[in-house]
């Protein structure tokens, strides 16, 4: 992945000279914390800001981020649990241009943290789906990354919804994350480094209803 220059916020720095070098690793490393923070939160205007600074530092310039011809509505703009989420998502992507839409393809799975987590992992991980729905769209590669772990996205949200106590707000919208994965065949058979695959997280829940129901869309979904 290619760096620009030191300079503003929100810009990926050039490694450069030795100690350019480690202040660009220093720099980066923070703003991927941002970027994992803002997804882990549900925080769809912050990732966006994150995201749109990340393009324009790999472009070189940010008038060619958006289509000038077009102002829809971030996917910040409605509400977190609004059903018309993932068109609000699509909304973002399309008011992107071409040119950042092939940086984010590209590049996104390369973000990790140092359990080789991508944003996907920590949406999934905090349960929200409007910001899983977002980075889907904008790289589809992010789907089934495996980090340190073996552990995919959708493993992380299984073992979120299993530890989440029931009655929490934020066990809401687990099911209807779990689904937007499913749905975008997300691998239900994909063990980590210890063998524990989908299922064996889902039959492992306390809520026994809840459990029920995931595994069911889990066995649907191919899971043996």
């Amino acid at each position: 992945m290619a760096h620009k220059t030191a300079g503003g916020p929100g810009r990926l720095v050039s490694p450069g000279s030795k100690e350019a070098g480690g202040q660009a690793f220093e720099a980066n490393r923070a703003q991927l914390a941002e970027l994992f923070k803002a997804a882990y939160e549900g925080d769809l205007s912050r990732l966006e800001q994150l995201l749109l600074d990340f393009s324009s530092s790999e472009t070189g310039h940010s008038s060619k981020l958006r289509q000038a011809s077009s102002s829809p509505p971030s996917a910040s703009s409605l509400s977190p649990s609004s059903p018309s989420s993932g068109a609000s998502a699509s909304a973002f992507v399309e008011s992107l241009s071409p040119e950042a839409r092939k940086v984010f393809a590209s590049t996104l799975a390369e973000f990790r943290d140092g359990r080789r987590r991508s944003a996907l992992h920590f949406a999934c991980a905090g349960g929200c789906r409007d910001v899983a729905s977002l980075l889907l769209l904008l790289s589809p590669s992010l789907l089934d990354l495996r980090d340190e772990a073996e552990e995919t996205p959708l493993l992380l949200l299984l073992k979120a919804t299993a530890s989440t106590p029931s009655g929490e707000k934020k066990r809401e919208g687990l099911l209807d994350l779990l689904q937007l994965l499913l749905d975008r065949g997300a691998d239900v058979n994909a063990k980590n480094l210890d063998g524990v695959t989908p299922l064996h997280v889902a039959a492992g829940a306390e809520d026994e209803t809840e459990a029920r129901e995931i595994l069911s869309r889990l066995l649907n979904a191919g899971a043996k």
